[in-house]
């Protein structure tokens, strides 16, 4: 299917998403389903939806969090909805994302593609707003910010989907 094509069967969608995101950047992502990294396309395979996106996009709108927690990055279109609603609403804040398979799994796609839009809030409307990937699995990783008494004002669950580590990340969380 081209873009003309995808576009015209989820126009609905993709004119949801650019009246609530107005990010170019994440539109052009999902209306080619593909990101350019190092001069290469990587075709996207998993992501959230873009009613998901929506709803996590006003979900920040509404309660204005500016610490965010989120397990799970992929190729990190939940993680720019979260970055791109900190600009735009002119929250700033962070965003720490928790991958063990971003750099060998994902090949840092995830990252690089929320670096970008949080550069651009950067750059273009003074807007800081600082991202970090933790490495590790998220029972080690919501372990240690247990321990130091962490607290975030989002925490949005996308990680693993087995049962077992679902429940550990809700219960941790």
């Amino acid at each position: 299917m081209n873009e003309n094509e995808y576009y015209n069967k989820y126009k609905e969608q993709l004119d949801l998403l650019k009246k609530h995101i107005h990010n170019d950047y994440i539109y052009n992502i999902i209306l080619t389903y593909k990101v350019k990294k190092d001069n290469e396309y990587i075709k996207l395979h998993s992501n959230i939806n873009i009613y998901e996106m929506i709803f996590l996009h006003s979900m920040i709108k509404y309660f204005k969090p500016r610490k965010i927690l989120e397990i799970g990055c992929a190729y990190g279109i939940s993680g720019m909805v979260i970055a791109n609603a900190l600009g735009q609403y002119n929250l700033g804040g962070s965003l720490i994302s928790i991958d063990p398979y971003q750099e060998k799994q994902w090949s840092n796609v995830g990252k690089y593609n929320i670096n970008n839009v949080v550069e651009y809030y950067k750059n273009l409307h003074n807007i800081y707003i600082q991202h970090t990937v933790l490495y590790e699995s998220s029972s080690i990783a919501l372990t240690k910010m247990y321990k130091n008494n962490e607290k975030y004002d989002l925490i949005f669950i996308d990680g693993s989907h087995a049962l077992l580590d679902v429940i550990v990340d809700v219960f941790c969380s």
